[in-house]
């Protein structure tokens, strides 16, 4: 069989599912919920087994959260998930991965919502982090960087309608422009009509920190199998940070003396 004839029944396999699960429910409410939680289903099924995918607040050690976030996709070997009564959950931005809005429209508005939900987690004070490279083990004086793609949380919008393209390319530009790069959105996946990444003048990426323009590509009939792969792309090189997780607790260095010492004897 040809590779493109194989992405393409992947794409249709995956799309199927997807609109089987958010199809479901008739409620505008509750379908929203439906395709946020079809969704992460399906990138739980499919995403390496490290990728754990819930819902929920990402926070620094600084005591900052994002706002809510549709989809979290975390590395589940060494993320501890504070969870309180209500069953909100919250993940430590050290190790989130990849955070997702999911639309089942996105006009004006619900572009600028989605971005500024997105640029919420990506400016959570994530940097200097020591960086993991093995259980228990962190590469001496190597940190997260604010500078580079690999360690910053990857954002997407998710949707299956959006505006015409030249008038989205428009919006988005409009709406990004005021933003650091390093905050944008690194895809936005209309699987019904085209995907949007970045171009750095030769090649195609999901680097907004160096990029030369959009990427944006014809409707064919590959859009979901090409959100999967972009996303599964990112996770195979993205790099997460150890948890300070004393400080997120409230200890932090230097405040021994407020411990009780007793001494061994």
């Amino acid at each position: 069989m040809p590779f493109s004839e194989l992405m393409r029944g992947i794409n249709a396999e995956l799309r199927a599912k997807f609109e089987l699960k958010a199809g479901a429910i008739s409620h505008p409410q509750q379908k929203g919920e439906a395709r946020e939680d079809a969704l992460r289903e399906l990138l739980e099924a499919y995403l390496p087994e490290r990728c754990g995918v819930s819902t929920g607040f990402v926070i620094d050690v600084n005591g900052n959260q994002s706002q809510q976030m549709d989809v979290i996709i975390y590395d589940k070997y060494y993320t501890p998930i504070f969870k309180i009564a209500d069953s909100k959950q919250y993940f430590p931005c050290e190790t989130v991965i990849a955070v997702g809005e999911v639309k089942s429209e996105v006009k004006s508005r619900e572009l600028e919502d989605a971005i500024e939900k997105i640029a919420s987690a990506k400016t959570l004070k994530r940097f200097g982090a020591p960086m993991i490279t093995g259980p228990g083990i962190n590469l001496q004086g190597w940190e997260l960087s604010r500078h580079d793609h690999r360690d910053q949380i990857f954002g997407f919008i998710f949707t299956g309608d959006s505006l015409s393209k030249e008038n989205f390319v428009t919006a988005y530009y409009d709406e990004l422009e005021p933003l650091q790069e390093r905050l944008w959105p690194n895809y936005y996946c209309d699987y019904s009509s085209f995907n949007v990444g970045f171009s750095t003048g030769q090649y195609y990426s999901y680097d907004p920190n160096n990029a030369k323009g959009f990427y944006l590509t014809d409707a064919v009939d590959s859009l979901f199998v090409l959100f999967y792969a972009t996303l599964s792309a990112f996770v195979n090189e993205a790099r997460i940070g150890r948890p300070r997780l004393l400080e997120y607790y409230g200890i932090e260095p230097g405040l021994e003396a407020d411990l009780h010492f007793f001494p061994i004897t």
